[in-house]
């Protein structure tokens, strides 16, 4: 799942934890977060570890913030990795930056540079 924690208003009080979105074991947007980053251009973006695509390789997907505070964040799938394993996810002047594992089911044993531009 993702998630927000927001501190305590007063020290020694206890901090604020809210599910922006959970994932789950068959969820169409894959399952297993990792990576999270924030954008310039909004929102976030993560990969999932598996879920989704022909092998069930994973996701590159993104969560748009509700258009007000406590609204709904909004899920979508970028990029299905297919038979690939995502690996990491980093931006770069406004881009997405990441690697994937495994290659392709024509050259399995190598790996996978991507773009992603907005």
């Amino acid at each position: 799942m993702v998630f927000s924690l927001t501190p305590p208003a007063s020290a020694g009080a206890g901090w604020t934890y809210t599910v922006i979105y959970p994932f789950g074991p068959t969820g169409f947007r894959g399952y297993g977060p990792f990576d999270l980053i924030s954008t310039e251009t909004g929102g976030l973006f993560g990969l999932s570890s598996g879920g989704k695509g022909r092998m069930a390789g994973g996701t590159l997907f993104r969560l748009k913030p509700p258009a007000s505070p406590g609204g709904t964040w909004t899920p979508s799938t970028v990029w299905s990795f297919e038979d690939m394993a995502p690996d990491s996810l980093m931006e770069m002047g406004g881009d997405l930056y990441g690697t994937a594992v495994k290659g392709s089911a024509r050259h399995p044993r190598m790996g996978t540079v991507f773009q992603v531009t907005f």
